[in-house]
C-alpha cells in the first residue's frame, strides 16, 4: 500500500493520480466537495480525512490546531484592521504611557476565543472574554490569573461590552438565510448583540417586502445594508465563520475582514446549497425545514 500525506483535498487535475492501494491522509471536507468523494470512491481509494479523527473522549485532536491559529490570527489581523488607515479608530492594542490600551471583547471562551483572547492579553490590550459556561470561565481564570477579564454572558453584559469594545471578534456559521441573503458575518453584531428595537427596526415589513430580501441575495439587500453598518459602527474588526454540514459538523472556516471574508464565505454555500435553474412551467420548491418551514 503507499500512503500519501497532505494538507488539502485532491484538486481535479489531481484525480488521474488517485488509484486502488493508495491511502489519503489529508483534509477532505467531503461534504463541500462531492466531486472529490466520488472521486476516491470510483477509484477506491483508502482515504482518512483529519477532521474526523477522534480521541477516546470523542475530542477532535487534529482540528484543535486550526482553532488555535484562527484564534491567534485574529487579533493579530484585528489589530491591523485597529489601524487609522485601515478604516480603524487609530488605536495601539497595549496602548502607551499615558493612553490607554485597546479594549478587545471576545464573545465565546472556547478554543477559538480562548486564543484570541490570551493573544490580546499578550499584547498588553484590556481583555474581556464572555461565555455562557463558568465552568470554562473559572478554568481560564486560573490561567491567566486575572489577565483576561471573564465576564457571563448574559444579554445586557453582552451589549455593554460589545459597545465599549474597541476591537470585536465575532464567531458564526454561514447558511442560506430567507430575507437576510446569508447568515454569518454581520448577523454576529445585528441581530447578535443589538437591542430588541434595532432588531425590529432592521426587520421591518418595509425592508422584508423588498425584492432584492431574498434567499442568496446580497446585492441591494435592505436588511444585508443595515446589518453591514451596525457591524461597521460596532467596530466589528475580525470574523471566524464556518460551513457545516447536516451533522453539523465544520467543512470550511473562513477567517479576516468583517465583508471580504463572509463573501467568500457565502460563495462557498451559493456554490455548496444552490440548485441550477429549471425552464420549466411549473416549479415547485420546499422550505428548508424546521424552523424555516414556520414561514411559508
Amino acid at each position: 500500500m503507499c500512503i500519501r500525506d497532505r494538507v488539502k483535498e485532491p484538486l481535479e487535475p489531481e484525480f488521474e493520480y488517485l488509484r486502488p492501494g493508495l491511502a489519503l491522509f489529508t483534509f477532505l471536507h467531503l461534504a463541500g466537495y462531492p466531486k472529490v468523494a466520488d472521486a476516491l470512491i470510483e477509484r477506491e481509494v483508502t482515504s482518512i480525512a483529519y477532521e474526523t479523527v477522534q480521541t477516546a473522549s470523542g475530542a477532535l485532536p487534529l482540528l484543535a490546531p486550526m482553532s488555535e491559529v484562527a484564534g491567534r490570527m485574529s487579533v493579530q489581523v484585528g489589530a491591523n484592521l485597529l489601524e487609522r488607515h485601515h478604516g480603524g479608530r487609530g488605536v495601539l492594542m497595549g496602548g502607551v504611557p499615558g493612553v490607554r490600551p485597546a479594549r478587545v471583547a471576545v464573545i465565546g471562551a472556547g478554543n477559538v476565543g480562548w486564543n484570541a483572547a490570551r493573544t490580546a492579553a499578550g499584547l498588553d490590550a484590556d481583555v474581556d472574554l464572555l461565555d455562557k459556561s463558568v465552568d470554562r470561565l473559572r478554568w481560564v481564570d486560573e490561567i491567566h490569573n486575572g489577565r483576561v477579564r471573564t465576564l457571563t454572558a448574559n444579554r445586557g453584559q453582552v451589549e455593554r461590552t460589545a459597545a465599549e469594545a474597541d476591537l470585536l471578534i465575532g464567531e458564526g456559521f454561514i447558511e442560506p438565510h430567507f430575507f437576510a441573503g446569508f447568515s454569518g458575518g454581520r448577523k454576529s453584531v445585528l441581530p447578535g448583540v443589538v437591542s430588541y428595537r434595532t432588531v425590529l427596526a432592521n426587520h421591518c415589513a418595509e425592508f422584508i417586502a423588498s425584492p432584492h430580501a431574498r434567499t442568496g441575495v446580497l446585492e441591494n439587500n435592505p436588511l444585508h445594508r443595515d446589518m453591514l453598518h451596525a457591524a461597521k459602527a460596532a467596530n466589528l474588526g475580525f470574523i471566524i465563520n464556518v460551513v457545516i454540514n447536516a451533522d453539523k459538523k465544520i467543512i470550511k472556516a473562513f477567517a479576516g475582514h468583517r465583508e471580504d471574508a463572509h463573501l467568500q464565505g457565502c460563495e462557498f454555500v451559493r456554490e455548496l446549497a444552490g440548485v441550477k435553474k429549471v425552464e420549466e412551467d411549473i416549479a415547485v420548491t420546499t422550505h428548508g425545514g424546521y424552523p424555516l418551514e414556520q414561514n411559508i
